[in-house]
């Protein structure tokens, strides 16, 4: 069963159309909601900086999945520290309003998982595939 949260108005379109930044959704997000937070912009360069970080988590991790076939939707925020944190949402298979609304299921098993990145310590943390 699929669920969606309010749509985004903060979206750019880069060189591939495996992934979309989800600029106005973090106070719709379970995973953020106990952290003061402010919406904030992510750079092409980020988002390499965030795919690499969580390339380097995988690396030693038990669970491999093939996460580069998966699509991608990044909630950036800054915390209270003013450090920047990204929310990545993967996901397989094809959801008509992925581009607008964070994808978020009941099960679905390794077909849908999240992980945090703070970009400001370049940790990954809350790494969660869904059961």
């Amino acid at each position: 069963m699929l669920f969606s949260t309010k749509s985004v108005s903060g979206q750019i379109n880069l060189d591939t159309l495996d992934y979309v930044i989800l600029n106005d959704t973090i106070s719709t997000l379970v995973g953020w909601q106990a952290l003061p937070k402010t919406q904030t912009n992510l750079s092409s360069e980020e988002i390499k900086i965030t795919d690499a970080t969580i390339n380097d988590y995988f690396i030693n991790y038990p669970f491999k999945p093939a996460y580069k076939n998966y699509k991608r939707q990044y909630v950036p925020i800054t915390n209270s520290k003013g450090e920047k944190e990204i929310w990545v949402n993967y996901f397989c298979g094809y959801e008509k309003s992925w581009k607008t609304y964070v994808v978020s299921v009941q099960d679905g098993g390794n077909c849908f998982f999240q992980i945090k990145v703070n970009l400001s310590t370049g940790k990954c943390y809350n790494f969660m595939v869904n059961s």
